[in-house]
């Protein structure tokens, strides 16, 4: 199995198509389809909230939107 992976990361997180969620504790990574990409208004905040409902969420730093 490669460690390596091929994959761009977009500069606004709420618009990206998809959401990679890793599990440092289990090593595991899942992709989930972001439901709120096309949102006309406020995706920050509906991804934030989307994000919060999968109930475990770290990260180093959200954009200031994001928070």
């Amino acid at each position: 199995m490669s460690s390596e992976f091929n994959i761009q990361i977009a500069s606004h997180s709420a618009r990206t198509p998809y959401l990679f969620i890793h599990d440092s504790e289990t090593v595991e990574i899942e992709s989930l389809s972001n439901a709120v990409v096309e949102a006309c208004r406020a995706a920050c905040p509906q991804a934030a909230d989307f994000l919060i409902g999968l109930g475990k969420v770290m990260t180093v730093r959200f954009g200031k939107k994001l928070r």
